[in-house]
């Protein structure tokens, strides 16, 4: 946020503070015309009451513009580094992200950065009317701005319960939201089971209890501006009488001069009704300003930058890996190496730890005894560990996640590509004649619903060969392939000149690798080799 904005917004909120003061300079001006006034005068009267309006509310206006601006400005760098740490912090998940950026952010904007922004003209439509009433009459003054302060009362007393309130209500509306997308994303199994009524009832519940979290933050916000009321007239009545008391020694003091000052005084308290709203409406937030101030304060634990490929896999080594989960053993003592350029199969039955392996030699988990490292060997045969390994590697899953993006976009992800590049990549996974006439401009729907779970696959293959990657993990990649389809990836994975390890329920055929590691009661067998 540059500097001159708030250096803007703060000269045209003093100039737009004046309309607390519209109506008595009008009312004091008139004072001064009688029947006997000349033409001249009259006119005189209605180019200063004219003027004064145009200079106020052209300060309004300005007001407006230059807090819409900071506005936008605050608000896209919240939403762009809520992003940003979601990026790069694998603990928080979809639905708390989808939460904050819909919601948490939108009601910080209008509950903490308007209020905020909007305070300091009411501090000054406050100030410039207590002036005036003090410079009228001492005493009346005093009298009418200390019952304008008593509308503080009721926020003061009941500030904590309003803060409570808005605790339950953030609280209750994430979990709605949560719901709602958990139920969502099951749409199909529901419409299959026939379980409508079921999660109707859920989700009608959980509506409840946000709609009735809601509903009660608001009846207490309301309560508390309605218990200003009486307030009000103990404000309005005693000051006016004291003023016509004292209209018997204070010959300054008319009626229309009191008419004037009350009519301030009622500005006055609607300046500090705002700013018990306003200030409600900041108190509300502070559950939802403490969860995204967490999220921001969170330390990256991914890497955010690409880091450019200066080493060359030479193998990956495993030495005496364990890894529990839930108390139970999957890995002990096991020790195997996969060399660079290396087709290697992972075998087993289900729920063994296929997947899990795999996700260990990423080192995407941390086992519970960490011997598993990723070395290059140089010109000299000396062996380095590989700093940033992650940047050598790849992850093909058996759905990888297309943007509603061209084909170039979805390959590149923002990087600089020539055409001619990418062309070639389409050729090499056989692609290039699949997608029409001109496959770069291709547009993806749906997380790719408009193309075949086989084209899903190898995008992804062409986004690894697009990052030079030198070591691919393939998840059980042709699980939900036809036979035709699956020796189809299979072949054009094997045919790469880089690492591949394949995670495979159905077992293709094995002489095609060279290496099947098998995982069996706990234990990682290679070849006839059986470790620990």
């Amino acid at each position: 946020m540059t500097p001159y904005k708030l250096i803007l917004l703060a000269i045209v909120t003093v100039i737009n503070s004046f309309v607390s003061l519209t109506f008595a300079l009008v009312t004091t001006w008139a004072s001064e015309l009688s029947a006997t006034s000349l033409i001249q005068d009259v006119l005189w009267f209605c180019a200063r009451g004219l003027l004064l309006y145009l200079v106020v509310y052209a300060g309004l206006f300005l007001t407006e513009v230059v807090t819409n601006s900071i506005l936008k400005e605050v608000s896209l760098s919240l939403e762009a580094d809520c992003m940003q740490h979601y990026l790069n912090n694998e603990d928080l998940s979809e639905d708390e992200i989808v939460s904050i950026v819909s919601q948490d952010v939108r009601m910080i904007r209008e509950d903490f950065y308007i209020p905020t922004l909007t305070i300091p003209t009411y501090i000054c439509r406050s100030l410039i009317p207590i002036i005036y009433l003090l410079t009228q009459n001492l005493i009346v003054g005093i009298c009418f701005t200390i019952g304008a302060t008593l509308m503080l009362i009721p926020q003061h007393f009941m500030a904590s319960k309003l803060s409570s309130l808005g605790n339950e209500f953030s609280t209750e509306r994430e979990a709605s939201l949560s719901m709602v997308i958990d139920t969502s994303k099951g749409r199909s199994t529901i419409i299959n089971h026939s379980a409508h009524h079921f999660f109707m009832a859920l989700l009608r519940h959980k509506f409840a209890q946000t709609e009735q979290s809601e509903f009660s933050l608001h009846n207490m916000q309301a309560l508390m501006f309605s218990l200003s009321g009486p307030l009000k007239g103990i404000a309005d009545v005693v000051p006016f009488a004291l003023g016509i008391y004292l209209m018997r020694t204070e010959p300054n003091l008319t009626i229309l001069l009191l008419v004037a000052m009350l009519g301030t005084a009622g500005s006055l308290k609607n300046q500090f009704q705002q700013l018990i709203y306003l200030s409600g409406d900041i108190r509300g937030t502070t559950a939802v300003r403490r969860k995204v101030g967490r999220v921001l304060a969170t330390r990256s634990n991914v890497s955010a930058q690409v880091l450019p490929t200066v080493h060359r896999f030479s193998y990956l080594s495993v030495r005496n890996l364990e890894k529990r989960y839930q108390q139970r053993i999957l890995f002990k003592n096991t020790n195997f190496e996969i060399k660079a350029g290396q087709k290697v199969l992972i075998i087993g039955e289900s729920g063994s730890g296929k997947s899990t392996l795999l996700e260990l030699l990423m080192q995407a988990k941390q086992p519970d005894q960490r011997h598993i490292d990723l070395f290059e060997v140089n010109e000299n045969g000396v062996r380095q560990p590989i700093e940033h390994s992650r940047q050598l590697i790849s992850l093909i899953s058996q759905r990888p996640h297309l943007f509603n993006l061209s084909i170039r976009d979805n390959i590149c992800l923002g990087q600089t590509c020539s055409d001619d590049e990418l062309l070639a990549i389409l050729k090499q996974v056989r692609l290039d004649k699949q997608l029409g006439e001109h496959p770069l401009d291709f547009m993806i729907e749906q997380n790719g619903a408009n193309i075949s779970g086989g084209q899903q696959i190898k995008i992804e293959i062409a986004r690894a060969l697009r990052n030079r990657k030198q070591v691919i993990f393939a998840d059980e990649i042709t699980a939900n392939l036809d036979a035709t389809t699956s020796n189809q990836i299979r072949e054009l994975l094997l045919g790469l000149p880089i690492t591949i390890v394949e995670v495979a329920h159905h077992y293709p055929d094995f002489s095609r690798y060279d290496q099947v590691l098998e995982i069996d009661n706990q234990l990682i067998i290679g070849g006839r080799m059986r470790t620990g």
